[in-house]
C-alpha cells in the first residue's frame, strides 16, 4: 500500500510532459489524411519512445539519465513530480531518433485509417460545425446539449451502439487499439445516425482490481469497469466528462445490482480531469505502466498484455514513468467495513 495521490496535487511527469511538447512541435509540419485525428499518433510517438533508453533518445541524454538516478526517480514512481521543469526543459529529443518514431508510428497510424471500417470522413462531415472548436456540453433545462458561443445550441442523445461499431471506432482510433465491451453507447446529435464519442464498459475480470474494490468494502461479482473511451477531436469541450457521467447513470438502469465502477488512466500522459469531472474521483489502485511493442515486419507496433501473440514484448518502457491509476466511482455505500488504511491509503502494485 501507498499514501491515497490527492486530486488537488494530483502526480504529474514533467519528463514527459516535456517529451510531449517535443513531438508535438515535430508533427506540426506534417501533412496526414484530411480526416485524420492526430491524437492517436502524438500517443503512439510518445509510447515508443519510452521504449529507447534514454541515452540515445536525448541529445544528452547521459547527463540526463544521471540526473533521473540521481532524483531516485527509477527506484521511487513519487519522486517524479518533484524533477524541475527548467531543468528537464534542458534535455532535447535526438531529432533523428524522434523523427524515426515518427516516421514509423506514422505509416501503422496511416495503415489503420486507410483499412478500418469507421466511416471517419462521414462522421466529421456530419459534425463539421464542431470543428469551429467554439462549442461546449451543457445541461439546460435538464437536456445535455451542444452549445456554441454565440448561444446556438443543438440537443445530444446518448443511446446504445453496436458492440460492432464502438469495436472497431476503438480498435482503430483509441490508443490501446484493443477493444473490450460488454455494453457500448455513444452521444450522437438527436436523429443523428454516427456518433461523436463512444464508451465502452465491462465486467471487472482482473483480481488485483478486485481486491482493491474488497479492499475498499464493495462486493466484487457484479462491480464494471469502463474499459474505453474515444471522443473524436473536434468535439465540444466536456465531452469525455459527460460520456462518463452519463455511462454510470446508464449501468444502473441496466445493471442495478452493480455497486461501483472503475476506470484507468496514465498519469504521464494525461491529467485524468474527464475522469474525475464524470465521477471517477476515488483513486483506489496504482499498477505499473508498461508500454509494450510487438514487431510487424520492421515496425514496432504498441500492445497490451490481452493482445500480446508472444510471452515477451519485442519492446518495452525503460523511462520512468508514473503508474497507472485505477479510479473509483461508488454508485451505492460500501456492502461491507472497508478495510483499516482504506480511505488514505491505495493498494499499490509499482
Amino acid at each position: 500500500m501507498s499514501p491515497k495521490p490527492v486530486l488537488s496535487k494530483w502526480p504529474t511527469d514533467p519528463l514527459m510532459q516535456s517529451a510531449r511538447a517535443q513531438i508535438i512541435l515535430q508533427l506540426q509540419d506534417r501533412k496526414f489524411p484530411k480526416y485524420a485525428d492526430k491524437t492517436d499518433l502524438k500517443h503512439q510517438v510518445a509510447f515508443r519512445l519510452t521504449t529507447i533508453p534514454l541515452s540515445r533518445a536525448f541529445s544528452d541524454g547521459v547527463a540526463l539519465e544521471a540526473y533521473l538516478q540521481q532524483a531516485g526517480v527509477f527506484s521511487n514512481w513519487r519522486n517524479i513530480p518533484s524533477l524541475s521543469p527548467d531543468e528537464i526543459r534542458r534535455y532535447r529529443l535526438d531529432l533523428r531518433v524522434l523523427n524515426s518514431v515518427i516516421d514509423e508510428q506514422a505509416e501503422l497510424f496511416e495503415e489503420r485509417l486507410r483499412t478500418s471500417i469507421v466511416p471517419v470522413r462521414e462522421i466529421t462531415e456530419r459534425y463539421r460545425q464542431f470543428l469551429e472548436g467554439t462549442w461546449f456540453i451543457r445541461r439546460q433545462a435538464g437536456e445535455l446539449r451542444a452549445v456554441e458561443r454565440s448561444g446556438a445550441t443543438i440537443p445530444l442523445e446518448f443511446r446504445p451502439v453496436s458492440q460492432d461499431l464502438a469495436n472497431a471506432i476503438h480498435q482503430t482510433l483509441h490508443y490501446i487499439h484493443s477493444p473490450r465491451a460488454d455494453w457500448a453507447f455513444g452521444l450522437f446529435a438527436r436523429g443523428a445516425d454516427l456518433p461523436f464519442s463512444v464508451i465502452s464498459a465491462a465486467r471487472i475480470d482482473r483480481d488485483y482490481k478486485k481486491d482493491a474494490l474488497l479492499f475498499q468494502g464493495f462486493p466484487v461479482e457484479n462491480a464494471i469497469e469502463s474499459t474505453r473511451l474515444y471522443t473524436f477531436g473536434f468535439a465540444p469541450r466536456y465531452t469525455s466528462s459527460a460520456i462518463l457521467k452519463l455511462l454510470t447513470r446508464t449501468i444502473r438502469q441496466i445493471s442495478p445490482v452493480t455497486p461501483v465502477m472503475l476506470s484507468a488512466f496514465m498519469a504521464s500522459h494525461a491529467t485524468g480531469l474527464s475522469m474525475v469531472s464524470g465521477g471517477f474521483r476515488d483513486p483506489v489502485l496504482a499498477k505499473p505502466l508498461n508500454h509494450r511493442f510487438q514487431q510487424q515486419g520492421r515496425l514496432y507496433e504498441h500492445t497490451v498484455l490481452r493482445r500480446m501473440t508472444s510471452e515477451r514484448a519485442a519492446a518495452e518502457s525503460c523511462w520512468p514513468l508514473l503508474p497507472a491509476f485505477e479510479l473509483m466511482c461508488s454508485l451505492e455505500p460500501p456492502h461491507y467495513i472497508p478495510m483499516s488504511g482504506s480511505k488514505d491509503y491505495i493498494i499499490d502494485l509499482t
